[in-house]
């Protein structure tokens, strides 16, 4: 690679790393609106990239491979919350404050959600899961690239125990309610732990 292309790799590359180190700092005064706000910069960040990587090719320099890791960490991360918030409305229609919830008690229609009657996974409940080991595996391999990520932990799961899987030890035959509010809870575990991943790389 020549000077003149690693000056402007060097340029590029410290200008967008320092615009978002603004935007960190700002989140922690404004936490309530860190994820849309972290999501609003990617998505600026993305095209500054593109704009970046048409320059480098131009120059005859490939496309540099840290970047893409981190945009697979974004894209599966945003379909993963958009997958939750589908599972919350299969669940109830129009949100909570729509519903009796003494009536979500009964399980079964949490369950249809779900399984199937044969108790294997719907398709729906089948790309969740899938999705998710795509979210814990990706992560392993920004470990894998950047060493300051070692000590984050790759699962946004929880821990669990017994013979069962993880899908029905958490949402087989509970109340409709309580599966709302752990799909909640694991989206707010995988909104902080992007914030961290992201923090953590401008750190270092």
């Amino acid at each position: 690679m020549s000077p003149k292309v690693i000056l402007i790799t060097f340029a590029v590359v410290s200008l967008l790393l320092i615009g978002i180190m603004f935007l960190v700092v700002d989140v922690r005064n404004n936490p309530l609106e860190d994820n849309q706000r972290i999501t609003n910069t990617i998505e600026e960040n993305k095209k500054q990239q593109n704009a970046f990587v048409d320059s480098l090719e131009a120059l005859g320099t490939k496309k540099p491979k840290e970047f893409t890791p981190v945009e697979a960490l974004h894209t599966v991360t945003e379909d993963l919350l958009s997958q939750i918030k589908g599972l919350q409305e299969r669940l109830f229609p129009s949100g909570l404050a729509a519903h009796d919830l003494q009536q979500s008690d009964i399980s079964f229609e949490n369950n249809t959600v779900f399984f199937k009657k044969n108790g294997d996974y719907t398709e729906q409940a089948t790309r969740f899961v899938a999705t998710l080991s795509t979210l814990e595996n990706t992560i392993r391999s920004l470990q894998n690239i950047y060493p300051a990520l070692k000590n984050i932990k790759a699962l946004v799961r929880n821990a669990y125990s017994g013979d069962t899987d993880w899908l029905n030890y958490n949402f087989k035959d509970f109340p409709a309610v309580a599966s709302h509010s752990k799909l909640q809870l694991l989206a707010e575990a995988i909104k902080n732990k992007k914030e961290e991943i992201i923090t953590t790389l401008l750190r270092n």
